[in-house]
């Protein structure tokens, strides 16, 4: 599971998500067809959630790795 890292946001657009970056000030568009959305978590936290679409697996395992390497999403662990 994943969240979006402390001063990022991001919002659903027709293209898909648009992040912003308050440490940069940098937009990072991300054509996710659908395959991945932003969802309120439980504690606050917006949390970055897939659509489960069958046959999709690897272009939201990219779209992750992508996100978290560019420092807008951080991965939950499991004992949070």
């Amino acid at each position: 599971m994943y969240c979006l890292s402390p001063g990022v946001r991001a919002r659903k657009e027709g293209f898909g998500l648009l992040f912003y970056s308050s440490k940069n000030a940098k937009l990072t568009f991300v054509k996710s067809e659908g395959l991945l959305r932003i969802d309120p978590g439980p504690r606050g936290e917006r949390l970055l959630a897939t659509s489960g679409e069958a046959g999709a697996e690897g272009k939201v395992v990219r779209l992750l790795d992508v996100l978290s390497r560019k420092g807008l999403i951080v991965e939950l662990r499991s004992d949070q």
